[in-house]
């Protein structure tokens, strides 16, 4: 049976609200990555308790795009591998 992962104690609102990225999907994001609205609908999945759960944040350094070079992706990929 499927199990919610403890971040969903939070409560269903969550999943409406929050998009969990598979870390495949990240890997295959093309640079700079789309914003959210633009994501794939595969791409993203509520996780499951056998899931790790890594939240990311950082500033935009560019009022248009937070990642228009890729950098910060980069470093996010390298906490996945």
């Amino acid at each position: 049976s499927f199990a919610f992962h403890p971040v969903g104690a939070a409560g269903r609102s969550l999943f409406k609200h929050v998009d969990f990225v598979r870390p495949a999907a990240l890997e295959q994001l093309p640079v700079p990555w789309p914003r959210n609205q633009e994501l794939r609908r595969d791409a993203v999945r509520i996780p499951s308790s056998d899931d790790s759960v890594v939240a990311i944040s950082h500033g935009w350094s560019y009022q248009v795009h937070p990642d228009p070079m890729g950098s910060e992706a980069a470093s996010m990929r390298s906490l996945i591998d």
